[in-house]
């Protein structure tokens, strides 16, 4: 008999298998929640979604499916309903997307309610060695020295950079920028700028449990911001690669205009794998 339950710290080893290590860590996040079925005792199946603008008044709060696994029909279609009645009405969101590579999956997304569509995925994969090549980065031989990494400053000083970071709207790739700990990124190779005793820029990077290295924020303020932001991506990229193989896998989110322009500037002709996408309005 299939039943479900709330994936919550007293039970989250019972699904590692079927979340991964670097979604499992994901569910320590503000605004991460999940929805687990079971066969009697055994785990099945999984959804995990993330919930979007909740800090914002002013916008419809929004939900992105980050996992759905089952190889069960009916654990899937107890899934979708239990996140319909429970986990969207709940948290009253009014949209519901999802980019899912396989496509048993996407269609038990489309017998709930959601359209399918097949097209460029959103998400680019590089490696560190593609972004060691980037013009700007083999040309430049030493960055200024105002660009330290982010161990360089104390807590304080992070949770000042990104309180002024959000007051201007710059969240980055994540919902939950203002949540985030200075630990929970990678300290040598994230990046910042600090003039006249304060932080006036900063690159984040996270790197997940399985050692894909993802770019989080990217800003800088000031007439000085965009040679700025060139010079924080090549002091993390030189850092990076004393530290991590060449081969490592680099995970870009370009949802964003500015972002897309961005990568498209950086790493012409890369182009997003294709996957399933499909949404959702919520009732």
């Amino acid at each position: 008999m299939l039943d479900v339950e709330a994936i919550i710290d007293d039970n989250i080893e019972d699904y590692f298998s079927l979340l991964g290590k670097d979604v499992s860590e994901d569910m320590n996040r503000e605004f991460y929640r999940a929805y687990g079925a079971l066969e009697g005792d055994a785990p099945v199946g999984v959804i995990v979604y993330e919930i979007c603008n909740a800090d914002k008044e002013d916008e419809d709060v929004k939900s992105k499916i980050r996992l759905l696994k089952s190889d069960k029909d009916d654990a899937l279609d107890l899934l979708h309903q239990t996140y319909k009645e429970e986990g969207a009405f709940g948290e009253d969101v009014k949209e519901t997307s999802y980019w899912l590579e396989d496509e048993k999956l996407a269609a038990s997304c489309e017998k709930a309610g959601f359209s399918k569509e097949f097209k460029e995925n959103d998400t680019i994969t590089i490696t560190l060695g593609d972004a060691a090549g980037i013009d700007f980065v083999t040309k430049m031989k030493k960055v200024p020295d105002y660009i330290r990494s982010l161990e360089d400053i104390s807590s304080e000083q992070y949770r000042m950079a990104i309180k002024d970071s959000l007051f201007s709207g710059r969240k980055g790739l994540v919902e939950d920028l203002g949540y985030l700990k200075k630990e929970w990124f990678e300290n040598t190779v994230s990046a910042c700028v600090i003039t006249d005793d304060k932080v006036s820029g900063l690159f984040l990077i996270r790197i997940t449990p399985s050692g894909i290295i993802e770019p989080v924020l990217l800003e800088a303020s000031g007439p000085d911001s965009s040679k700025h932001m060139a010079f924080m991506i090549a002091f993390s990229i030189k850092k990076g690669m004393e530290k991590y193989p060449l081969a490592s896998t680099i995970m870009i989110g370009r949802e964003r205009k500015e972002i897309f322009a961005l990568v498209d500037k950086l790493f012409p002709g890369v182009k997003g794998s294709d996957a399933f996408y499909g949404s959702r309005k919520e009732e």
